[in-house]
């Protein structure tokens, strides 16, 4: 779990803060610490 936030006081940037953040969220990943297990049938 990655919890990013992001904190400004300048209101009239908020859009492109708004974007900053959400590219940032988009170019973490996760990798599965789990084994990759067949379902069974």
């Amino acid at each position: 779990m990655a919890i990013l936030t992001l904190a400004t006081t300048a209101v009239e940037r908020a859009e492109h803060y708004r974007s900053l953040l959400w590219d940032t969220a988009h170019m973490v990943s996760f990798d599965s610490p789990l084994p990759d297990v067949p379902d069974e049938e």
